[in-house]
């Protein structure tokens, strides 16, 4: 994870939460760029590529205004993943840009969910592509 993030592994429903802190006196509707990790048993019978359409769906249903930017499938290391690049509106804050990153493993779908306010989405992309690039998923 980012160096100086704030990360916690003790959140409802996710695996990881990681947070850069907002800078002193920024005012209340700052969005800090953040880093999701949950995942999502894929049911019996249930493949990837139904997993996502159905993934892709609620995320339109969710999120206000949700524009699709971009979506691609790509590897991670030696692992495919399917990358979508939205923009949605946040009540309070306005225009927010989220990276997800979906991956499947050991009959699980791990999703990473890299968001930033739109305007600043520019400064954090790398550092979100190298925190999905770094993941991975291990046998336990």
């Amino acid at each position: 994870m980012p160096t100086g993030w704030e990360t916690e592994r003790d959140v409802a429903g996710a695996l990881l939460s990681c947070t850069q802190p907002p800078p002193t006196g920024d005012r209340p509707t700052y969005l800090p760029p953040s880093i999701l990790v949950t995942f999502d048993k894929l049911p019996d019978g249930t493949t990837f590529d139904s997993w996502l359409q159905d993934y892709r769906q609620s995320l339109v249903e969710f999120y206000d205004r949700l524009r699709l930017i971009d979506t691609e499938e790509i590897a991670l290391g030696d692992v495919a993943a399917f990358r979508t690049l939205s923009h949605y509106l946040h009540q309070v804050v306005g225009g927010v840009c989220t990276d997800q990153w979906c991956i499947e493993g050991q009959r699980r779908v791990y999703v990473i969910t890299c968001s930033s306010g739109a305007l600043q989405y520019d400064d954090f992309a790398d550092t979100f592509a190298r925190v999905a690039s770094g993941f991975s998923v291990t046998a336990r």
